[in-house]
């Protein structure tokens, strides 16, 4: 069942949103379809990072620093693990104080993946996901997966 996308609940105040999907399934050209909906009905300032095509009225960014000076705008990151080094414990306090000025400074971060990139960390900053096609696995051992559902 689909469920038809409110834009303008999506994009109404500050948080972290997260477009999950494998390898393959079109979560850039989601992300290029949100930002040609949502420029048709709002006027808003708009950053991204990693995307590979140029967008009119888009800045880039390149570096936390740059996202941190970013007040009151809607920012695209795709493949955010690139931007933050999640693997790094002392680099996760880092982003913490990144997400949290983020609210501060009244943005919406819209973080895009893979499904093995949203560690528990990053998961637990995310108030809305958006799903694509998503491949669940369960773990009955160390060298062993077991596939349960596509979704």
């Amino acid at each position: 069942m689909e469920k038809e996308i409110n834009l303008k609940e999506l994009f109404d105040e500050p948080k972290v949103m997260a477009v999950i999907g494998n390898s393959n399934q079109a979560k850039s050209n989601l992300i290029y379809y949100l930002i040609k909906q949502i420029n048709r009905g709002f006027e808003f300032k708009l950053y991204t990072y990693g995307l590979r095509s140029d967008l009119r009225k888009a800045n880039k960014i390149y570096s936390i620093q740059e996202l941190e000076q970013i007040k009151d705008s809607i920012i695209f990151i795709d493949e955010f693990f690139t931007l933050f080094d999640l693997e790094d414990r002392k680099k996760k306090k880092q982003i913490e104080n990144t997400i949290r000025l983020i609210y501060h400074n009244n943005n919406i971060l819209v973080l895009i993946g893979l499904p093995e990139n949203f560690k528990k960390f990053i998961s637990s900053k995310l108030n809305i996901v958006i799903y694509k096609k998503v491949k669940i696995l369960a773990w009955r051992s160390i060298d062993e997966r077991k596939s349960i559902r596509t979704y």
